[in-house]
């Protein structure tokens, strides 16, 4: 259904203070009707961190190299060649974040 919403918790690759790449756990609402994501600093949040319009996002696709080792990541890239990272902890996870992704597409 294109109008519900789609959440989870993923790990997103974020700076940190001094510049260096971490991965930070995040919850993540896709509002497939607005296009929009919100990200929750924790699961229990009630205001959202940020609501970000997906509208000038070219496509999301899965990592090429992907393992229960290695984490089920994929990006999300901009038509500026903006990518954001996520890593899912599960290939199941993974693979339906990137099908709601699609549905604003």
């Amino acid at each position: 259904n294109y109008d519900d919403d789609f959440s989870g918790t993923l790990k997103q690759q974020c700076l940190d203070e001094s510049g260096m790449y971490e991965w930070v756990r995040k919850m993540f609402v896709l509002s497939i009707a607005k296009g929009t994501l919100a990200t929750f600093l924790t699961a229990n949040a009630s205001n959202a961190e940020s609501n970000l319009s997906l509208s000038g996002a070219k496509h999301a696709k899965e990592w090429s190299v992907s393992s229960a080792i290695a984490g089920y990541g994929f990006d999300i890239v901009w038509a500026s060649g903006k990518t954001w990272s996520f890593l899912a902890d599960r290939e199941s996870d993974c693979t339906e974040w990137l099908v709601n992704l699609g549905f604003w597409h």
